[in-house]
């Protein structure tokens, strides 16, 4: 078997070799120039000089004959400026073009001499070293499908938006690919009406229902990974949380953009898959760091699991992308109104977030507005409404009265007026069920969650071992778990 002009240690065949080595996606379409001079120390006789390289941007061919055409005709690029900077390149003897062609994480390596008109043909990888000359006629229809998947999974700029994919399906067919890069095509436009992305969906695979998850698992195992990552995508804005998962899954499989990894990771966050969710969204944060609400996200995520350490990183990143700390707090109370939310993560968020984000929560949350909302609760869900709010108000003076015991000694009255005493409060009110309906009809373990809330508060803001913490204390606690339970309806069976 013949070898390429241009050897594969090559730097630039090197660099490729790395990326698909690292699973990662080399530029999509490149070129460079080559100069054969007569070299009588040479095995072939024959030095080659490379005249540059270049990437080629906007458009990729959607078949090997039309990637052959590329080079014969200099790229096709007119007078435009950008064909006037790959002078250098054009104008040598052969041209060379790697195209990467992500469903065999191969390289389809040309090289055309445009003096003999002579076209060869490599597939390259996706092992370093491995190479493999193929024809374009008889290797037409294998690799005319690894080039249209290119095509579309290259990016949307390649499309020629809605009229180009048209085109395209008028020209090869309704192809999975193509239709699901119809639906991805849609869904940018107007994600929040995905009515025309399902329409296109259903036009190649009726069977979809938006009112029947079951539906669309068997895509997951029947369609290509691409394919089933914009689905999923669709799947996630129709609320059919399970099918968005099972389809999304694919995305660690395909070179989807990094809002497949997003959106993955809303699915599983939506069905408290949080470790998953927690994954998902690290990867997105990994590709997109400027991206405030990947960081906020993961952040909350990581806060949920308890991964205190990498809540932490994250909300290092979080701010220094621009976001702030009032939104985290508006979002994350968005979580503590969910209903049934587990004890240790209400306890999680309400004593971390407190801390870290204290100005934030005294600003976004003031005690007075909070404890006015809850009083609203239960004045409207318990009988004896007024005696019910009426008792949380007298519950709420006991337990400031407690924590000034605790929190402002009468040897330290620096502390005194410092805000601590209704930073706990805050803490206390947030951690037990009071917004959102209780995971447990406990009083203990709601209070005992309160408590740990209250700790986590204090390790940070004053120091590891520093818990607001008395006997009368656990005893209001104790006692307010008892009323939120009391004045909440019965938790439903899932």
């Amino acid at each position: 078997m013949s070898r390429p002009l241009l050897d594969l240690e090559q730097e630039w065949h090197h660099q490729r070799a790395q990326l698909r080595a690292n699973h990662q996606r080399p530029p999509p379409l490149v070129t460079a120039g080559l100069d054969l001079a007569y070299d009588e120390a040479a095995r072939r006789h024959n030095r080659v000089q490379v005249s540059g390289m270049a990437i080629i941007f906007g458009i990729f061919p959607p078949t090997v004959h039309e990637f052959v055409e590329l080079a014969r005709t200099g790229l096709r690029l007119g007078r435009s400026p950008a064909r006037q900077e790959l002078q250098g390149v054009l104008n040598t003897r052969v041209q060379s073009l790697w195209a990467w062609l992500p469903t065999l994480a191969q390289d389809c390596y040309l090289e055309l001499d445009h003096a003999t008109d002579e076209v060869r043909l490599w597939l390259i990888g996706p092992q370093i070293g491995e190479v493999e000359e193929v024809d374009a006629e008889s290797d037409r229809e294998r690799l005319d499908e690894a080039f249209l998947a290119a095509a579309v999974m290259t990016g949307s700029r390649h499309w020629g938006g809605q009229e180009g994919l048209a085109r395209l399906v008028e020209r090869f067919g309704r192809r999975p690919l193509l239709i699901a890069a119809q639906v991805a095509e849609a869904l940018e436009r107007d994600a929040r009406h995905p009515e025309q992305a399902l329409a296109l969906a259903q036009a190649r695979w009726p069977q979809l229902d938006p009112g029947n998850e079951t539906a669309w698992a068997p895509l997951a195992d029947q369609e290509p990974p691409w394919a089933c990552v914009q689905l999923g995508r669709l799947a996630l804005r129709l609320g059919l949380w399970r099918a968005a998962r099972l389809l999304l899954n694919h995305v660690a499989a395909t070179e989807s953009a990094a809002a497949g990894w997003f959106d993955l990771g809303q699915a599983c966050e939506a069905l408290d898959d949080l470790p998953n969710a927690e994954q998902a969204f690290a990867r997105f944060a990994a590709l997109h760091g400027d991206d405030a609400d990947g960081w906020r996200r993961l952040l909350i995520v990581r806060l949920r699991l308890g991964l205190f350490w990498e809540a932490s990183e994250a909300l290092k990143r979080y701010r220094a992308s621009s976001g702030s700390d009032s939104d985290l707090v508006d979002r994350a109370l968005i979580v503590l109104r969910r209903p049934r939310v587990p004890l240790l993560q209400r306890s999680h968020i309400a004593g971390w977030l407190c801390a870290k984000a204290s100005a934030a929560a005294t600003t976004r949350l003031p005690v007075g507005g909070l404890l006015a909302e809850v009083g609203r609760g239960l004045g409207a869900a318990a009988e004896g409404h007024e005696a019910a709010e009426r008792l949380f108000g007298e519950l709420i003076d006991r337990l400031r009265a407690e924590l000034a015991e605790v929190l402002v000694p009468a040897d330290d009255p620096a502390r005194i007026g410092s805000g601590l005493v209704e930073a706990v409060i805050r803490v206390s009110v947030l951690a037990l069920p009071f917004l959102g309906t209780p995971a447990s009809r406990l009083p203990s373990q709601c209070a005992a969650h309160a408590l740990l809330a209250c700790k986590t508060w204090g390790d940070v803001m004053l120091g590891a071992g520093h818990v607001p913490d008395s006997l009368a204390v656990r005893a209001c606690l104790l006692d307010l778990a008892r009323l939120a339970i009391r004045s909440s309806p019965p938790v439903q069976p899932e």
